[in-house]
């Protein structure tokens, strides 16, 4: 037979940790820094899984080196 206020309390006890858990990453996230976003402009290489394929390929990046914050610009594909 299952003890129904013990799972009860089981289960209320894994819900309460869980919002603890995620009180406290709230709090981290409040207590970090505010980064001022100094972005730079960095190409990123695309390794292509096609053996056949012959050409060159890579992304043009907008990051933040600080807050590792990255934006993908462009694509560029050249033959």
């Amino acid at each position: 037979m299952i003890d129904y206020d013990a799972h009860r309390l089981k289960l209320q006890s894994i819900i309460f940790a869980k919002g603890e858990r995620k009180a406290q990453e709230q709090e981290a996230k409040v207590e970090t820094p505010q980064c001022t976003h100094h972005r730079q402009r960095f190409t990123q290489t695309i390794r292509p899984d096609n053996p056949n394929f012959r050409g060159e390929a890579h992304f043009i990046v907008s990051a933040c080196v600080p807050c590792k914050l990255k934006t993908y610009l462009e694509l560029v594909v050249t033959p």
